[in-house]
């Protein structure tokens, strides 16, 4: 949890990595300075899972006020399209 790390580590930012906007609502109201969201694509990491995808990225963008760092197969040919969800 965000409150444990700060009173145990003296770490300048916290963030938190999520999958869902509800565990993305409740690191921000926890207080974390970031969030990571993945995997938005395929990739090697995660063999046979399904990747979470742009819309599932923006909801999660839209849902918090604090940036979201996509994570998971992006590459040259889609980073546009995750950044204009509003990702970092």
């Amino acid at each position: 949890p965000v409150g444990l790390v700060r009173r145990h580590l003296p770490l300048p930012f916290v963030g938190v990595s999520i999958h869902t906007t509800d565990e993305g609502q409740a690191a921000a109201r926890d207080g974390a300075d970031y969030l990571t969201f993945g995997h938005v694509f395929p990739t090697a990491s995660h063999p046979g899972e399904a990747p979470a995808g742009l819309e599932r990225l923006r909801d999660v963008v839209e849902a918090v006020e604090i940036p979201v760092f996509a994570i998971g197969g992006i590459d040259a040919t889609n980073v546009r399209d995750v950044l204009a969800t509003g990702a970092t």
